[in-house]
């Protein structure tokens, strides 16, 4: 009894959890401007539309964010040169860098902060065989205001690395009316 009790609201979660296909439209459609304005774990630092994004823990406010805790990404400095088609993350005196063709996808990961109602958005690096590397996090906020605030950096990476950008949601949060659906999203035609 005690089980089933437990297990009903699990499954729930579980099935509300995953992408969210209107929020990942949302992305490709909407012009959501330059992620100069990105506030997180790292600060823009420079961008170039559709060659170069370099971000770097270079703010007080960036610091201050890396030193809470929780699930976040942990980066000191990240760079996305679509000349030389390559990623670099970099965290202390440890740099590492990728090709973009390892890369299959960019995912913008919300994760909820429980009684507190904010959200934060996490932008992940993932890998063709699944894995997912977290690049950055933005500030928390309403579960729609972490989503814009992580969509510029999201669709910048993802625009430089022609790969496409997966909105995951997730499922112990109950904002009615968030996330949008794909009946709520104007002219809305069913992803190929």
């Amino acid at each position: 009894m005690v089980d089933g009790v437990i297990a009903i609201p699990l499954f729930v979660v579980f099935l509300r959890q995953g992408r969210n296909a209107a929020l990942e439209r949302i992305v490709r459609q909407r012009e959501f401007g330059a992620p100069i304005g990105f506030t997180g774990t790292l600060a823009v630092e420079e961008y170039k539309p559709g060659v170069l994004l370099r971000l770097a823990k270079s703010t007080k406010d960036a610091r201050n964010l890396q030193l809470r805790v929780g699930r976040q990404a942990i980066f000191d400095h990240v760079s996305f040169d679509r000349y030389a088609s390559v990623v670099r993350l970099k965290k202390k005196d440890k740099e590492t860098s990728a090709s973009f063709l390892e890369y299959s996808a960019i995912r913008m990961q919300e994760i909820f902060a429980g009684r507190s109602g904010l959200s934060t958005g996490q932008v992940e690096l993932v890998l063709g065989a699944g894995r997912a590397t977290p690049f950055v996090t933005s500030v928390s906020g309403s579960r729609q205001a972490s989503f814009e605030t992580a969509a510029p950096v999201a669709k910048a990476a993802a625009e430089m690395m022609w790969v496409p950008i997966h909105v995951c949601v997730a499922g112990n949060a109950w904002t009615p009316g968030w996330p949008l659906k794909l009946s709520q999203i104007p002219n809305s035609k069913p992803l190929r």
